[in-house]
């Protein structure tokens, strides 16, 4: 799937990549190549009187523009300021940085609007692995989709259109709180229909956050397939540095479709999961098979700090992040600004996100990148050497990705680096919780507004005996049932029917609570004490480490523990006091966590596992918030006058072009 071309600019990204393409007849382009991607802002004031800001690194002509009346303050030195302002009325308002509360839309100047547009193909040729897939699914005609940028307080347009005719499609901004613009989450069978093939959709929100983050399709599993890419909103950082590397987006890689790999995780053959076949690194990797391939390289300035946006956009593999001989300042987790802490190694969940700060400071030379997958959050290829798995003792193939080489005024060097990794673990497990410290604090109260039974909940694994009707599968839920939803009829247009009769794991929050929080418990251990639906046996707790994803809010993480929930005596452990904050954690294999949320955004919202394999097979549920404001929050009925269009759209293409669902939705 590809973006529509409006390219009236290029975009050059500096990181350098292989210095000729050997598959250019082939649709993939590297992440940082020249892309077919347009941003046009609809107005951009001239320099003269209206306040520019020169993003470092950002695309070539790009700048942030806000009102005259605000100063740049944003330098090397001085990261954590963005603006002042010369007329502020309010002293608290005189400047905006990294301690202004984004979560006020009111504290955020308006900056302007940033368009682009977004084309989607399918069955194109790919070769990031130096393998060819012919399933591949893209944006614009290349692999990872182009960059979208934008700058805190824009507001972002995108124009998305579907030229294929098996799938629809639907986009998803993860991690963009959608502040009161619930129908632009992109979610087909919850925010909206599926963009039908031919048909267009439009997509309209603001950045009240800023960082980095990824947007990806929401139909099924077209994400794994290829539809995937990087957006950065410039904006304040809590460290000092002076380059900005760009997005590093990781991602485990199959070689044919990932709707057929979808088949290994509900078959009922004991064992059989969905695999994956290689490592790719924006868009480039090794084929462990044949060792066909290209590195990721980018380069480092000598004696400078450098940022790398590191971003998870797998199916289904954890990833520990190492660069050799050089240690990480982490500064960002999911969009949230945290207190800075240095690491050698980063464990990065599956759709999290990361910001960290790296200094040239070693000898110039090349100096190798490590993804390796964590002990127990990852499969490969099962002819692979252990089996496909990566485990403490065992590595199917090598983890070496790609590769910093030192800015010398020597030619750049083309040999691969000879340098040696750090020791680290190999764990499957967040960061730690008490390094996750958020920049503007948060103070939880203890006392939930919602019926804490409520909001209790397994991740669990159901086994369906065979039929004549069904044969025989596999499925993962939340408990008390599997998540499958209705693409012709999507949740976002019943909320205001009172005859509709919802799925048991639709409601959590049922009052129109406007201050407090909402608490959940999600447990992943057998001897959890909720009840299990079905019958005896069919339904069980696999303790496996599931990330889960919140749409619409960012949670607070009141508690992740491996061991089993206590009612009792849990919730005296519980950390009240600015804990961390974002919008994936991952839930302890045999353990739990408990997290809260501010019901203060109106919408229906999902919450799934990000195991893109989970997910299809139903691990997921949805947020009812504020349910008899959600319609009003949007601007009224009209606001949906888009989204009834693209259903009728989707349910006349649906009808002629039957599409059969096999999966969830998501």
């Amino acid at each position: 799937m590809g973006f529509l071309k409006s390219c009236l600019e290029q975009l050059i990204r500096l990181a350098a990549l292989s210095p000729f393409n050997p598959f250019e007849d082939i649709i993939q382009q590297p992440l940082f190549g020249s892309g077919d991607l347009a941003q046009v802002p609809l107005a951009i004031p001239s320099d003269g009187g209206d306040t520019i800001i020169h993003p470092e690194h950002a695309s070539p002509g790009f700048k942030c523009v806000y009102p005259k009346r605000w100063k740049n303050c944003n330098t090397p030195t001085s990261r954590d300021c963005w603006l002042q302002d010369s007329q502020a009325e309010f002293a608290s308002y005189s400047q905006i940085d990294i301690n202004t509360d984004y979560e006020n839309p009111d504290a955020i100047p308006r900056g302007t609007t940033r368009e682009y547009w977004l084309e989607v193909d399918g069955d194109v040729t790919l070769y990031a692995d130096g393998f060819e897939k012919t399933s591949g699914k893209v944006f614009n005609k290349q692999y990872p989709g182009p960059l979208i940028e934008a700058c805190w307080g824009d507001e972002i347009v995108v124009h998305v259109k579907n030229n294929y005719d098996k799938n629809g499609t639907t986009i998803h901004w993860h991690g963009i709180r959608q502040l009161f613009t619930n129908q632009m989450d992109g979610v087909n069978g919850v925010t909206q229909c599926p963009i039908a093939k031919g048909d267009e959709f439009t997509y309209k929100f603001r950045a009240l956050q800023y960082g980095h983050t990824w947007y990806h399709s929401h139909y099924s599993l077209q994400y794994p397939d290829g539809l995937a890419g990087p957006l950065v909103i410039h904006g304040p950082s809590s460290s000092s540095w002076d380059v900005d590397l760009g997005p590093v987006l990781i991602q485990d890689y199959v070689h044919d479709s990932s709707f057929v790999r979808y088949q290994g995780e509900i078959s009922p053959v004991p064992g059989s999961f969905a695999r994956a076949d290689s490592i790719v690194v924006n868009g480039h990797g090794h084929d462990p098979l044949t060792g066909n391939g290209t590195y990721f390289e980018t380069t480092f300035a000598p004696k400078k700090k450098h940022v790398l946006r590191l971003i998870n956009g797998s199916a289904g593999t954890h990833y520990i992040f190492t660069i050799d001989n050089h240690t990480m300042t982490v500064i960002e987790n999911d969009l949230v600004p945290i207190e800075p802490y240095t690491t050698t190694s980063l464990s990065i969940g599956i759709g999290q996100r990361y910001m960290v700060v790296v200094e040239a400071d070693q000898e110039p030379g090349d100096y190798w990148i490590r993804t390796h997958p964590a002990t127990g959050c990852n499969g490969f290829n099962a002819t692979l050497p252990c089996g496909g798995v990566f485990n403490a003792t065992c590595s199917p193939f090598s983890v070496t990705t790609g590769i910093i080489r030192y800015d010398t005024k020597s030619p750049p060097s083309k040999k691969l680096p000879t340098s040696r990794p750090w020791d680290y673990t190999h764990n499957c497990a967040d960061e730690p919780y008490e390094k996750l410290k958020p920049i503007v604090p948060w103070t939880i109260d203890h006392h939930p507004q919602n019926e804490i039974t409520q909001g209790r909940f397994a991740a669990a694994h159901q086994n369906v005996n065979s039929s004549e009707e069904t044969g025989g599968y596999h499925h993962w839920m939340l408990t008390p049932d599997f998540l499958w939803l209705d693409f012709g009829n999507p949740s976002i247009l019943n909320v205001e029917n009172e005859k509709y009769e919802w799925n048991p794991n639709f409601r959590i929050v049922e009052d129109n609570f406007e201050s407090g929080y909402g608490f959940m418990i999600i447990e992943s251990s057998s001897n959890t004490s909720i009840p299990l639906p079905g019958k005896p046996g069919d339904v069980s707790i696999i303790p496996l480490a599931h990330p889960l994803h919140w749409h619409g809010m960012d949670i607070v993480v009141l508690a992740q523990s491996n061991e089993t929930f206590d009612p009792v005596n849990s919730y005296k452990t519980f950390n009240f006091i600015n804990p961390p904050r974002r919008d994936v954690v991952l839930l302890p294999a045999g353990g739990y966590i408990a997290i809260a949320f501010k019901p203060d955004n109106p919408g229906i919202w999902l919450v799934h596992c990000h195991i893109a394999w989970h997910a299809s097979a139903g691990l997921g549920l949805q947020i009812l918030e504020r349910q008899n404001e959600i319609i009003s929050s949007l601007g009224g009925p009209s606001a949906l006058a888009d989204t009834k269009r693209v259903c009728r759209n989707w349910r006349q293409f649906n009808k002629k072009h039957p599409v059969e669902q096999d999966d969830s939705g998501i």
